[in-house]
């Protein structure tokens, strides 16, 4: 957890030498690794690439996802201390015609808390029993959030508190945001993405955000265990990768 919460330091300093406004990409003082990344992905890292097989996961991923399943990768996000707006509900996976299958779901991701992350602190919101629910994003405004709930007969929750080595498995078309954070400190939640084989197969060479697409150097691949390379040989880069921040990483974005 250290040497994860280390580079995700790393990256936040990176993205702040290139938005000194904090403007974010998900709203103010509010950044998605992955979006920002010039892969789509930090599993060019290490320490992400290290997320694809951990013993207490993989079992987990195996029964939901079944054989042939494929690790895409990984990003998170991170929401800078004393913010205090919310991250529009969303989801991951916005191809409706998904909607209507329940098992096995095309992708998870899996966060990872790499320090405490109290009920005031940032904290993931999202909304039970929603990954099989149309999504229409112009409801999704915090300021139409709890009427829109309501009238659905449905509720949100906030994954909070964690402690630090917590993970949180989510099925991808699961309604969810960020949510403020009042501490000082920013809070990372870095995640590894997962694909069941019949969606990495429909999407491979799309430009769906996430197809299976080149996103680790030979060089971290061969350092990963046996099961991590079997599931994350499609995205293994056969070619020299561009890897870091894309230099415009501002992304303003409404959030009201």
């Amino acid at each position: 957890a250290e040497r994860l919460r280390a580079a995700c330091e790393a990256a936040l300093a990176a993205l702040a030498a290139r938005d000194a406004a904090a403007a974010g990409n998900r709203g103010p003082r509010r950044y998605s690794l992955g979006s920002a990344s010039l892969t789509h992905h930090m599993a060019h890292l290490p320490e992400w690439a290290g997320l694809i097989d951990r013993p207490r996961i993989t079992p987990v991923l195996q029964r939901v996802l079944g054989a042939g399943y494929v690790a895409i990768g990984g990003g998170g996000d991170v929401v800078l201390g004393s913010t205090d707006t919310l991250q529009w509900l969303h989801v991951d996976l916005p191809r409706w015609e998904m909607y209507d299958r329940v098992r096995p779901p095309p992708g998870l991701g899996v966060n990872f808390a790499v320090h405490d992350i109290g009920c005031q602190g940032g904290p993931m919101r999202l909304v039970p029993g929603t990954h099989t629910l149309p999504f229409q994003l112009g409801r999704m405004a915090p300021s139409m959030e709890t009427p829109m709930l309501e009238q659905l007969g449905l509720s949100r929750v906030f994954v909070c508190p964690l402690r630090r080595g917590d993970a949180v498995l989510r099925d991808l078309r699961l309604w969810h945001a960020g949510s403020a954070n009042a501490e000082a400190g920013a809070r990372h939640f870095p995640n590894a993405e997962f694909l069941a084989g019949w969606y990495a197969d429909l999407t491979e060479g799309t430009e769906d955000h996430l197809a299976p697409r080149p996103a680790i150097p030979p060089e971290v691949w061969s350092q990963l265990s046996p099961h991590a390379q079997e599931v994350s040989r499609r995205v293994r880069a056969e070619e020299p990768l561009r890897v870091g921040f894309r230099e415009d990483v501002a992304l303003p974005q409404q959030f009201d």
